[in-house]
Parts: C-alpha cells; sequence; structure tokens
C-alpha cells in the first residue's frame, strides 16, 4: 500500500491509501487497510532496464507517485513500515535512492521527516526511503540474511517497479544500531545493486545472527564476524563507504573495523570526526546529508 502525505510539514498529516494497492499495515501493524484516497497506485511489476548482476543500468519502473509517502511491507512473517520521500520531478530521469535504517528503537518516519535530507533528494534528483525494522526496534537483530532479503524483497517489490531507479545510486546507511548492521548487508547477500554507504555513529564488520531475539539487550559485540570470502573483494569496487564518529563513543572501534574491512577490500574509505561527545552526540541528519553528496562525488552546498 502506498499512503500519500502531507509535505509541507515534517509532521504527517491526513494520509490516503493509493487505491488498487495491497493493504497495508496501520499503527498496530495488524494488516489493517487506511482509509482509500485518490492517488494513483504503482505499478506492480518493473520495465527492468539494469543488469541485475552487475547493477548497471536503471530498473525502468514507472507511475509511482510522488511526495512524501508511507505503506508497509511483509515479507516471510517479517512485517514492518516504511516512509519514501519522493521528489516532484521524479519521472523525467532516472532516480538515486538512499536507503537509511534508523537507530534501535527508532521511527520509519525518521529520516524522511528531515528537511536537509529531502533537499538532498530533491538537489540531486534522487529518493529517501526510511525503514523501519521488521518486527523488532533493532535492526541488528537478527541481523544476517533474514534481513538483507526483507530490503532486497521490498526494493524489488515495492519501489524498482514504480519508479525508474539507478542502479549504481542506491546507497545504504543509517545511524547507530542501524549502521552497524547495515554497513555489513553486502557481504550477507549479493545485492541486485550498487553505491556507496553512509553512517552516522554506527558501522561495523558483518556477524554472524544474534541469538538475542529481541532488541532489550545491548549490541552483541560477541557475535563472530563472517569468514571473509573471496568474492567480496568484487562488492567494493568503486565503491564509497564512510561514517561519522565521536572520540567519546565507546563504539567508534566497531565503526572503525568496518571501515579498515571495506578498505581492505579496495573501498575508497572515509572516517568524519564529529569531536569528543558521546554516542550519536551531533547532528547526524547533516552528517548523513553530506556523507550522501561525498559519495556521488559531490560537494554539500554549502561547502560548494
Amino acid at each position: 500500500m502506498w499512503i500519500l502525505l502531507a509535505c509541507v510539514t515534517q509532521e504527517p498529516a491526513d494520509t490516503a491509501e493509493a487505491p488498487g494497492a495491497d493493504a497495508s499495515m496501520n499503527d498496530s501493524g495488524d494488516g489493517t487497510a487506511s482509509s482509500v484516497g485518490d492517488t494513483a497506485a504503482p505499478p506492480d511489476t518493473a520495465d527492468e532496464t539494469g543488469d541485475p548482476e552487475t547493477g548497471a543500468g536503471s530498473t525502468g519502473g514507472k507511475g509511482g507517485p510522488t511526495g512524501l509517502l508511507e505503506g508497509g511491507h511483509t515479507f516471510e512473517e517479517q512485517a514492518g513500515r516504511y516512509t519514501l520521500y519522493v521528489p516532484e520531478d521524479a519521472h523525467d530521469a532516472p532516480l538515486g535512492l538512499a536507503v537509511l535504517m534508523h537507530g534501535d528503537w527508532g521511527s520509519h518516519t525518521e529520516f524522511t521527516s528531515d528537511l536537509e535530507l529531502r533537499d538532498w533528494a530533491d538537489d540531486t534528483h534522487a529518493m529517501v526511503l526510511s525503514l523501519g525494522a521488521p518486527g523488532s526496534p533493532c535492526w541488528w537483530t537478527p541481523r544476517k540474511h533474514q534481513r538483507a532479503d526483507y530490503l532486497v524483497d521490498l526494493l524489488e517489490g515495492k519501489l524498482f517497479g514504480a519508479y525508474d531507479v539507478d542502479l549504481e545510486r542506491v546507497h545504504l546507511g543509517g545511524i547507530s544500531g542501524g549502521a552497524f548492521w547495515s554497513m555489513g548487508v553486502p557481504m550477507y547477500r549479493e545485492l541486485p545493486f550498487e553505491g556507496g554507504f553512509v553512517g552516522a555513529c554506527g558501522g561495523d564488520v558483518p556477524r554472524e545472527d544474534s541469538e538475542t531475539d529481541w532488541c532489550f539487550e545491548d549490541y552483541d559485540s560477541d557475535d563472530p564476524a563472517l569468514e571473509e570470502q573471496a568474492s567480496w573483494s568484487k562488492l567494493a569496487v568503486g565503491k564509497r563507504v564512510t561514517a561519522s564518529t565521536t572520540t567519546g563513543d565507546e563504539w567508534t572501534p566497531f565503526v572503525e573495523d568496518g571501515l579498515a574491512l571495506w578498505d581492505a577490500l579496495g573501498a575508497e574509505t572515509r572516517q568524519v570526526d564529529e569531536g569528543s561527545g558521546g554516542h550519536c552526540a551531533f547532528d547526524t541528519a547533516r552528517a548523513l546529508r553530506d556523507a550522501l553528496y561525498w559519495v556521488e562525488g559531490l560537494e554539500p552546498p554549502d561547502l560548494q
């Protein structure tokens, strides 16, 4: 389901369900559809022109609504919500896409409600997807194939058919726990797209599934790292990986380990020092905005 939200303020207003779309979850996650509106539903299938093996080209999708949208997705009993910001000129040319994951106990509206990230989308002809972790308030538990499969199924099933997405401009990232998990997503499964990684106060090497089933415990850094595979080196070709950290954050060494792995694989990496504060004690939205410009080889507007 696609729900069109008012996009003139940061707070969601009245919502309307796109007719013809699958029923989405309401806030309780029970699969109940919201009220029916008059916006056009996106098509169910993509006119794919991209190469799913190399990530080259674009998806050829068309017909998706623009503005600030909300929806739900279910894959193999994993159910979650998301919001999507789509610029008004979305169908003029292939779009970039920032796929951002919230920190522990965060919200699926966290990144699309931020005007700086929406400005980046308007400026670079891109979309911002703010994902809620399915079935748990934490992305890192479980952190391996289940979540990676959910992510890819959502993109291929909902977005790539509705919008012409440039597969070389699909960037992953997030803050805190969302970044701890998403930095290793390309290692969990081969992704049908390319792009960089942007993290704020989060990042790590890919690890085995946590035995923790719910987010009531601290990040389980004792889970063993995945055994490095020879095929990982091709993941780093042309990739830019960046993370913003503080020296007073006890989790910064894990971020540095993740950056070191990507660097060893051949990616271009960058660590941005945000001062001496504690965990996420800086403007994470501004850091992510600047990082998204960097992974695309651009300068933020205030530095141009």
